[in-house]
């Protein structure tokens, strides 16, 4: 048996999906939502991000699978922020971290890696229907990325997925090694 975190990391809505490769079909989503103001203090920013580190390690993993951070998104404060977070979530686990970069993602989710959100949305309500996303796309992003850590530890897709998904593994580091 192996649990497997997919996180999507956000400041507002960071996405988790917890896959236990022992049952693929109970497969838990949330969201941990939090909020900020832009005239935070050095110590609220980082409190939030800590509450939020706190919250996704609370729970004993295999294999994370995170969402590397988009450098062109936001405010250069938001920026910095959101990195800060990938790296502290990255440093919380002493397992195996995996990361999977946003149009890998997109690619693994709906054959291409400049799918919008609504499209990574759809395919995965469509895919993945036994497990309940709310239509978040946080938590769907955090679902792919689960599905991604599956297929990587045992060789198959969660679910029947077309060869020009697949192919988004094709240059992706395995857990354990350095390189694809």
């Amino acid at each position: 048996m192996s649990i497997i975190y997919g996180i999507d990391p956000s400041l507002t809505g960071t996405g988790l999906a917890r896959l236990d490769t022992d049952d693929i079909l109970d497969v838990d989503t949330w969201t941990i939502a939090t909020t900020g103001k832009a005239d935070a203090t050095l110590t609220q920013r980082r409190d939030r991000l800590a509450r939020i580190v706190d919250t996704i390690a609370l729970y004993n993993v295999d294999l994370v699978v995170v969402e590397s951070p988009s450098l062109a998104q936001g405010s250069q404060r938001g920026t910095l922020d959101r990195n800060g977070l990938w790296w502290l979530i990255v440093s919380a686990f002493e397992c195996p971290v995996v990361e999977i970069a946003p149009s890998t993602l997109k690619v693994y989710a709906t054959g291409k890696g400049n799918a919008s959100k609504g499209h990574v949305i759809e395919a995965v309500t469509r895919r993945y229907p036994h497990v309940t996303t709310d239509g978040d796309d946080n938590r769907c992003d955090a679902l792919v990325l689960a599905a991604i850590g599956h297929h990587l530890l045992t060789g198959r897709p969660l679910v029947d997925l077309p060869a020009t998904h697949t192919r988004a593994l094709d240059k992706v580091a395995r857990p354990g090694s350095s390189a694809a």
